[in-house]
């Protein structure tokens, strides 16, 4: 039943006069499609293209200019047009999927120039260019001007004309996806030179290298705006639409240009000496110098919330000192006059101290087993996506009404401006993560060409990014001491820091068993351990050691098995008149392959659905009393729901980060091969294949999400055993 909101009675006959019902929302109705099965909802099924067309063209060159002096080029071409149907959203009702378009380009070029017999240099030069455009089916309309709802962003750039984004709770979405349109164009320009000398016992190499990428990027995000109506005022979800009075609605207006053109320059040298000591013995000796450049924009459209501005009341730190945003500073501070912007300086400080050595040894004390080891640093390249820092205020205007706020369809958007409910901070001495890797390994040859090898590696990651809501309450004995923050003029703030680490401990190793007489197999078993405190939603941000422990990928266990094996039946030979020569054609060249993979299950973390905390977010865990992982899980019952309780209202639970370990996989796969030769070009191949030979269900990991599911999965990854034939004619 629905209620009418003026009397808090139910509509008489559950029907809502016509005189109530809001123009706007009937001019939503013809963009459902007809119902084609009985009752409300869901009540119609379609069916959604998803056309993909593409071509690739390649063209190679490989010119010797002169006897010690070479020439190579390349270049890639690749053009898609198709429908994305995730990044649309996953809509149900037709006409509003992503509508895409690549185009990428790749230009390589190279020069080799051999000096002498000991001295060689080599030049590398590189360009790629991806072009990636996406966009709503409906761009060429702007719906919001033929519904009748202004005040987007649709009403001063085209580029966001489609359709608003319309979610009543219990129904198909109408409307193409908030984050549309997409289009952007990603380059990169690469330099390589190096020179290889020989000396003696010695082969050295020394060089330098230079990489810098460049993205244009149109940001339109809620451009149409959003519209939820949950059923809040009437008790029923569609008629709290009909009369136009939705739940909460969104939009996030420009306040100056949509585009944003983001830089990075990385610069490297490096030297590098292969040094033979003895026959037996080799060292790999070298070091390597880098500079990654902080994250620019050409225009200078980044800011970042930084926490001591404003004699540490914080406030928005805006890039450069160009007055090309002045109008958008300005426009902003008449929303939220106490909101304090300093212009100047880069968005990080510069971090020049990315020395890595490197140094490595191969030792061989016997004719068929060898000892290898290592050791190096390696520094990461950040990527350009830091699009949080490109939207931050004061460029976009991200506002969000509630029903409290008086908004209707026909006025969705307040007098007074909505919440900015999210910034965006960056780390000022945020630094360059680097990996530390150490390995030993043994190889031994056994007797029957088998192989086998053992490594022992040790990856060590400092200064690795994640995120922490810095303006989380420190008061939280009640829900109104929770609404104070540490910034009382801001909402929940993202602040990105190099605070994480991580280590992974392997055991990897492998025996094989090469080619012989046309018989093979590989066969290795990898055990490991990552841990990591990298969670960019740690439910505490003041105290983050609670977050060390499994990584999201960590996997205790893994073993693999690949094998050929030609059957000892017969002789291989052609079609005969007789009795004996079917039988011998029958009966020979069979060939039995497959692969076998097995791995135990990845970790999950037990979390809430309610904000019993009283942080405002959405991830608490439970307080921990048990072991959650049982020894002979089920489906319905994979962790003991028992293991966790609520904690009390306004604390942390006490239960651990990636505590729960979700359900391994096996699979094997098999096939057989038959060839028979009917003539010297001829011959026919039959083959007859198995897949998940065991018919053993691998299952999908369970809810864990406190509640009536916790710890049940319903689903499986890998498909039931399957059983496939072919036939094959090759002349």
């Amino acid at each position: 039943m629905a209620r009418d909101p003026l009397t808090g009675q139910p509509f008489p006959g559950n029907i809502i006069p016509r005189t109530r019902l809001n123009p706007i929302a009937l001019r939503f109705q013809p963009f459902w499609p007809a119902p084609t099965r009985p009752g409300l909802t869901p009540n119609s099924s379609a069916l959604l293209p998803n056309p993909d067309n593409f071509n690739q063209p390649n063209g190679k060159i490989d010119w010797a200019v002169a006897q010690n002096h070479r020439f190579y080029g390349s270049y890639n071409f690749y053009d898609n047009k198709l429908f994305e149907w995730i990044i649309a959203g996953t809509p149900e009702v037709p006409g509003f999927m992503t509508d895409s378009l690549i185009k990428s380009q790749g230009l390589s070029l190279g020069e080799v120039w051999t000096i002498s017999a000991t001295t060689v240099n080599e030049f590398r030069a590189g360009f790629g260019r991806l072009r990636r455009v996406r966009q709503p089916e409906n761009r060429s309309t702007n719906y919001n001007e033929v519904l009748g709802i202004p005040g987007t962003t649709a009403d001063t750039d085209k580029i966001a004309w489609g359709f608003p984004y319309l979610q009543i709770t219990g129904f198909a979405r109408l409307g193409d996806n908030t984050n549309m349109p997409q289009p952007r164009v990603d380059q990169t320009f690469t330099v390589t030179d190096s020179l290889s000398i020989i000396r003696g016992d010695h082969a050295m190499k020394v060089g330098g290298d230079f990489f810098r990428q460049e993205n244009n990027i149109v940001f339109v995000s809620t451009g149409r705006g959003r519209f939820d109506f949950s059923g809040q005022i009437t008790g029923n979800a569609f008629a709290d639409f009909l009369l136009g009075l939705p739940t909460v609605t969104q939009r996030q207006p420009p306040l100056g240009p949509l585009s944003s053109h983001p830089r990075m320059t990385s610069f490297a040298l490096f030297f590098q000496d292969d040094w033979k000591v003895s026959r037996k013995l080799t060292f790999n000796l070298g070091a390597r110098y880098e500079y990654n450049s902080p994250l620019s924009e050409k225009f200078d459209r980044l800011s970042s919330f930084d926490p001591a501005l404003n004699g540490g009341r914080g406030g928005m730190r805006l890039v450069g000192t160009s007055d090309r945003y002045d109008g958008a500073v300005a426009k902003y501070r008449q929303v939220y006059p106490t909101l304090f912007i300093q212009k100047g300086g880069t968005l990080t400080d510069p971090d020049r101290n990315n020395f890595a050595p490197r140094f490595g040894f191969a030792y061989s004390p016997a004719n068929n087993t060898v000892i290898r080891g290592g050791y190096g640093i390696f520094y990461q390249i950040e990527s350009l996506c830091f699009c949080d820092y490109y939207q931050n205020p004061p460029f976009n205007l991200a506002e969000r009404f509630t029903n409290a706020d008086g908004v209707t369809l026909s006025n969705p958007w307040a007098s007074t401006s909505g919440s900015t409910t999210t910034l965006a901070g960056l780390d000022y001495d945020l630094a360059s993560p680097y990996y530390q890797h150490a390995s030993l390994d043994v190889q031994h040859q056994l007797p029957g060409q088998i192989i086998f090898d053992v490594t022992y590696q040790i990856k060590k990651a400092t200064k690795l990014p994640r995120s922490r809501d810095i303006n989380q309450p420190l008061d939280r004995s009640s829900a109104a001491a929770a609404a104070r923050r540490p910034y009382p003029q801001f909402g929940r703030t993202t602040f990105r820091e190099n605070s994480a680490s991580s280590i992974y401990h392997g055991l990897h190793t492998r025996v094989e068993k090469r080619a012989n007489n046309g018989s093979s197999f590989l066969m290795s078993y990898i055990w490991g351990k990552l841990l990591d405190d990298a969670n960019n939603s740690p439910p505490d941000s003041y105290n983050l050691k609670l977050e060390r422990g499994l990584s999201m990928d960590h996997v205790a266990h893994r073993f693999s098995l690949s094998y050929v094996y030609p059957l000892p039946f017969g002789e291989g030979q052609r079609f005969g008149t007789g009795t004996r020569g079917i039988a011998g054609a029958l009966l020979s060249n069979w060939e039995l392959s497959g692969i076998a993979r097995s791995n135990t299950g990845s970790p999950y973390t037990a979390v809430l659905s309610t904000n019993t905390s009283l942080t405002g977010n959405t991830w608490d865990r439970p307080n921990a009393i048990g072991n959650p992982n049982v020894g002979n899980p089920t489906p319905r019952s994979w962790w003991d729901r028992n293991a966790f309780v609520t904690q009390p209202v306004g604390t942390f639970g006490t239960a651990g980060r990636n505590t729960l370990i979700g359900p391994g996989a096996v699979q094997v796969d098999a096939s057989l091969l038959k060839v028979m030769k009917l003539a010297e070009s001829k011959e026919l191949q039959f083959r007859f294949e198995m897949f998940n030979v065991l018919n053993r269900a691998n299952f999908n990991a369970p809810t864990a999400t406190l509640g009536g599911t916790f710890g049940v999965t319903s689903s499986t990854v890998s498909p039931n055993r399957e059983l496939q034939f072919g036939l094959k004619y090759l002349f």
